[in-house]
């Protein structure tokens, strides 16, 4: 057998049921044929050791093992693979990656397992998982801090104890994870890094200098437009004014009514520049009071000229004449 989906209808031998290898396994299968039921493959379930003796003595087709590169690996794959055992190359890695993102491309180098003849002899493409260490949500920040940085802090004395601990690194792509990192242990792989208002102080600064900026106009606009309207309704209160002023020094009634149809027109000009904002509503409320005195200086004038009108005619009595031809008086002559 030269590629995976030669498996058809093979027996593989795997660990045992639920374990990371075997869900592996069946992901690895369903991407290469179909569901891993007794049509494709018979899975045999069994612990390392069994899976690979079954192998080397061929009550198996096929092995399927997840085990890091180092000793454990030669000594279980090693045998098998001197045994007669072929390794079979995962070359589509990249497309099971879109339906397990924690798949991740890897290779078994050439020699890895003997170095002369080389076994494999050459590069084997393959996949790889990584191992995580979990900690519960709740658990104590202070505590997976502590964890973190001795594992990091102290990685000499973990690979002398363990070679395998050269591989361990921080993950470079936490979104891309099965689990979110713990609060404690972002802590510390993020306690170098500056804080933010330092790390985007310029953009900050600039941002700060631009909304002032607009701030400032808007304010200064909003004065203007403000004063404006002030000058606006100032300059109906100044015709008002002036009216009467003009009310005062009117002695015929017709220009009397002009004045007031004048006045009458402010009124609705100031009234069409409320509805357009063009004065304020508060400018309106203080020209109510010099347009009713104007009013008021209307009628005052009217009744003063109404009665000057009434008091020239009792000034000037018609006089009439009697039937004998001698004039009468309104005043009554005085008897002797």
């Amino acid at each position: 057998m030269q590629r995976v989906d030669q498996l058809r209808g093979r027996r593989i031998a795997t660990l045992p049921e639920g374990s990371g290898t075997a869900c592996s396994l069946e992901c690895l299968l369903e991407h290469y044929g179909s569901a891993p039921d007794e049509e494709f493959a018979e899975i045999v379930y069994s612990d390392p050791n069994q899976a690979h003796s079954d192998f080397r003595n061929g009550r198996v087709d096929a092995a399927f093992h997840i085990i890091a590169l180092g000793d454990v690996a030669k000594r279980c794959v090693g045998s098998s693979l001197q045994a007669g055992g072929r390794l079979l190359a995962i070359e589509q890695i990249e497309a099971l990656r879109w339906e397990h993102p924690f798949l991740e491309p890897a290779t078994i180098p050439k020699g890895f397992y003997r170095s002369h003849p080389p076994l494999p002899e050459t590069d084997i493409p393959t996949a790889a998982v990584r191992a995580v260490l979990l900690a519960r949500q709740g658990m104590d920040a202070d505590i997976v801090y502590q964890i973190t940085q001795t594992l990091y802090e102290q990685r000499n004395e973990l690979i002398t104890a363990n070679c395998l601990a050269v591989h361990m690194s921080r993950p470079d792509k936490p979104e891309e994870m099965l689990f979110p990192l713990h609060r404690g242990a972002r802590a510390y792989y993020n306690r170098d890094k500056p804080h933010i208002l330092v790390t985007y102080a310029d953009p900050v600064a600039l941002g700060l200098s631009f909304t002032v900026l607009c701030v400032s106009g808007i304010w200064h606009l909003r004065l203007r437009l403000a004063q404006n309207r002030k000058d606006r309704a100032d300059t109906y209160n100044l015709e008002i004014l002036n009216l009467v002023d003009r009310v005062r020094k009117i002695k015929d009634p017709a220009e009397l009514e002009e004045v007031r149809q004048g006045l009458f027109d402010i009124f609705r000009r100031v009234v069409e520049d409320v509805a357009r904002e063009r004065v304020s509503t508060e400018s309106f409320q203080l020209f109510a009071f010099p347009w009713e005195m104007a009013i008021g200086a209307i009628r005052h004038r009217e009744l003063t000229l109404a009665n000057q009108n009434a008091g020239t005619q009792n000034n000037n009595p018609r006089k009439g004449t009697c039937k004998d031809g001698s004039a009468a008086h309104d005043e009554k002559e005085t008897e002797p």
